[in-house]
């Protein structure tokens, strides 16, 4: 299934070992739910890396990019809740890339994913391989055909 919308939030992070467990808790409970509600949010994933990192690798696939520069989504960034306030300072090397969707072909959602990342100017870092680990769409939207949520 290819990605939804035209554009996406791609993340990358690690957290504290001490709250991984706390960190998945919040983002399958509170994050992901609360991004989905932003209206131009269509799907979320995160995916957990197989070995190395970051740890992290979160999609959200939205309908445009207007969606991630527009009022509902800068109110929802700028007044983070008590839970999110507590988990923020236990992430670590957050990167953060807006994305527009060339092209998306297939006919399913992968389980797993690849991420290059620039390391020094031009030269790429070695990949990191994810699994994914939570897939969460948009209220009123079915979920894919042999798509599972499953909480990490």
């Amino acid at each position: 299934m290819p990605l939804l919308g035209t554009a996406a939030l791609l993340l990358s992070f690690d957290v504290a070992p001490e709250v991984v467990a706390e960190h998945d808790r919040w983002h399958t409970q509170e994050h992901l739910p609360e991004r989905l509600a932003i209206p131009g949010f269509l799907r979320g994933t995160r995916w957990v890396a197989v070995a190395g990192g970051p740890r992290y690798l979160v999609l959200y696939e939205v309908a445009d990019l207007a969606v991630l520069a527009g009022p509902d989504y800068l109110a929802r960034l700028n007044a983070p809740s008590p839970w999110t306030q507590a988990l923020m300072p236990h992430y670590r090397g957050m990167r953060r890339g807006l994305c527009r969707v060339r092209a998306s072909v297939g006919p399913g959602l992968g389980g797993e994913a690849l991420l290059l990342l620039p390391d020094r100017g031009a030269v790429l870092s070695e990949p990191v391989r994810y699994r994914g680990a939570y897939l969460l769409e948009a209220a009123g939207r079915a979920p894919a055909a042999g798509a599972a949520a499953s909480p990490a």
